[in-house]
């Protein structure tokens, strides 16, 4: 990236981040994604983008709104679909739901059963 555009991001305004979530380049796009001061709305504008990347930097970013989170999780996209945390919630409670297998010579874990299961 150039150093005007560090400059600008470094001074980021409300403004500024919405035209660059509506109209900036790819780059712009993707690293005010991952910024964490990014506002709420604006990262839910950004789950919607046309790149993949740019979405999946959403996914990934830990101050995502959740309705964004939930939108994500159902992306056509797999890398999306991975780096969103809602999407693997689900598999605790299923791991949480599964008995507890019974051993006569040492107890198990569900993460020892899940792992001979997928084997």
């Amino acid at each position: 990236m150039t150093d005007e555009s560090d400059d600008v991001f470094a001074k980021l305004d409300y403004e500024t981040a919405k035209r660059i979530a509506k109209d900036g380049s790819f780059p712009e796009r993707q690293r005010l994604a991952t910024r964490r001061t990014t506002a709420p709305e604006l990262l839910f504008f950004l789950a919607t983008d046309t790149s993949p990347s740019v979405r999946q930097a959403v996914a990934i970013n830990p101050v995502t709104p959740p309705a964004a989170h939930r939108m994500l999780a159902r992306d056509a996209e797999d890398l999306v679909r991975q780096a969103s945390p809602k999407a693997w919630r689900g598999y605790g409670r299923t791991l949480r739901s599964m008995p507890e297998p019974k051993c006569a010579i040492r107890p198990f874990r569900r993460s020892n059963c899940l792992r001979s299961i997928m084997r």
